[in-house]
């Protein structure tokens, strides 16, 4: 079962502590109007260690391939179109923000190495 991220549909830039997996990360999103979509950046929440830095919000695509932590996977679900969300687009708008739990990954046969007790 994937977890709906909750999204701000006006603003620009914003931070929020999130609970992914049991586990508080905090989130910050930044919009780029020049490209016309966000980026996301997430911490620990002390903020000692950053573990994404600048992720491109692209929709219908699998975000956290490529990392590690957090051990689940993130997508934007996009209804219409493919164009990643814009100004708007968040919070009940045509995008979300799902957060898929790492047992949810790790069932539908994801890499073992994106499991820590493997």
């Amino acid at each position: 079962m994937a977890l709906n991220i909750p999204t701000d549909s006006a603003a620009l830039f914003w931070t929020q502590t999130t609970a992914l997996d049991g586990v508080s990360y905090v989130l910050t999103f930044r919009y780029n109007s020049r490209e016309q979509c966000y980026y996301l950046s997430i911490d620990s929440q002390d903020g000692s260690t950053n573990y994404v830095n600048g992720l491109k919000l692209v929709s219908n695509y699998l975000l956290l391939q490529e990392v590690s932590t957090p051990p689940g996977e993130l997508v934007v679900l996009a209804i219409g179109d493919d164009s990643p969300a814009r100004v708007g687009d968040f919070g009940g708008g045509r995008c979300a923000l799902y957060y898929i739990a790492q047992a949810d990954v790790i069932a539908s046969g994801a890499e073992p190495w994106r499991n820590p007790y493997a």
